[in-house]
């Protein structure tokens, strides 16, 4: 298996990535949807969660569909569906899932995954490319102390119902464990690993916690990510061990927003995933009242591009820090690409 997580992936957006190196703004590889701001966990350090005190709990369906439409005008090849909340609370997460297959899109979702119900699992595995599973934890203890709820063992049951109709219907959904480590739970990264194996994922990705009284040390960090190096001996052609604790930053401008713009559950439109502590300088939109056409690429949303700061970037692991410098290279032409 290669590692999904790679910088070098956004070789794949070549083209957008030289029209955003001239100024320009591209279409959008991946658009982001926090269908729900409603969430039945509170996990700390958790930085959504003004978000759900403020916004409306649900996308109305009838305008996400309508984005769906203009977003197969624009050539997007991929939604990715987050929170904000837990996506499986949406109350039109079969109907939007469907109507985005329908479109073409390739789809994605990240979830606590502590609701069960037989036909929605059923459509996930169905339609959607990757299923990744808010794990963090090696037992039920740690797990109610980091998530804020008694549901480890639901976790864990409903893991094993979405393997089996993964199974049922010949599903190549790739299912993954997602691992955020903080104080709380760094000393459970090997005993993750082993449960994530034991359960059936396809991997488990390691990430840590920032902007929160639980983020880890510099020290801490780099012991961490000692420990998951170690872990990868834990590998095979089935599982992978994927992910860092090592602190990212963004060293210059940054091309690759466009690629990867997320539009939140009351319809605002935001410059890209992590927007929660610049949402007044990140908005570009509102599909309640525009269409998505109409201030894409336009005026506001080159003004916003140009004026993204960096040192709020770097408060957050931004999954774009590390291909920002591949773009660098692209920039400079150290990696030749005219040619094969």
């Amino acid at each position: 298996m290669l590692d999904p997580f790679t910088k070098y992936k956004v070789l794949a957006s070549y083209d957008k990535i030289s029209s955003a190196l001239k100024g320009q703004v591209p279409s959008p590889k991946t658009v982001e949807f926090f269908l729900s701001d409603k969430c039945n966990h509170s996990c700390i350090g958790c930085h959504s969660k003004e978000l759900q005190e403020d916004n409306p709990s649900f996308l109305d369906i009838k305008n996400a569909k309508n984005v769906l439409d203009e977003l197969t005008l624009l050539g997007v090849e991929s939604i990715e569906i987050s929170g904000g909340g837990e996506p499986l609370l949406y109350p039109d997460l079969k109907e939007f899932v469907l109507y985005a297959k329908k479109c073409g899109f390739s789809i994605g979702m990240i979830s606590n995954l502590s609701i069960f119900e037989p036909e929605l699992y059923t459509v996930l595995v169905k339609n959607l490319t990757f299923i990744r599973v808010a794990l963090d934890s090696s037992n039920k203890e740690t797990y109610k102390q980091i998530h804020q709820s008694d549901s480890f063992d639901i976790l864990l049951d409903n893991v094993s119902k979405l393997f089996e109709a993964k199974k049922r219907f010949e599903s190549n959904t790739t299912i993954g464990a997602k691992f955020l480590v903080s104080k709380k739970n760094n000393d459970e990264i090997l005993s993750s690993v082993k449960l994530a194996k034991k359960a059936g994922f396809d991997y488990i990705q390691f990430k840590a916690l920032r902007n929160s009284d639980y983020a880890l040390s510099l020290k801490e960090s780099n012991e961490c990510n000692k420990i998951i190096v170690k872990a990868k001996s834990f590998q095979t052609d089935k599982f992978r061990v994927f992910g860092s604790t090592i602190k990212t930053f963004l060293e210059n401008k940054c091309y690759l927003s466009p690629l990867h713009p997320l539009i939140d559950s009351d319809g605002l439109v935001y410059l890209c995933a992590h927007f929660q502590n610049r949402r007044k300088t990140h908005k570009i939109g509102d599909i309640y009242s525009q269409k998505f056409l109409d201030f894409w690429g336009k005026k506001k949303h080159l003004s916003v591009i140009n004026n993204i700061k960096h040192d709020e970037c770097n408060v957050f692991d931004c999954p774009f820090h590390e291909p920002n410098k591949v773009v660098e290279d692209i920039k400079n032409n150290n990696l030749h690409l005219e040619f094969i």
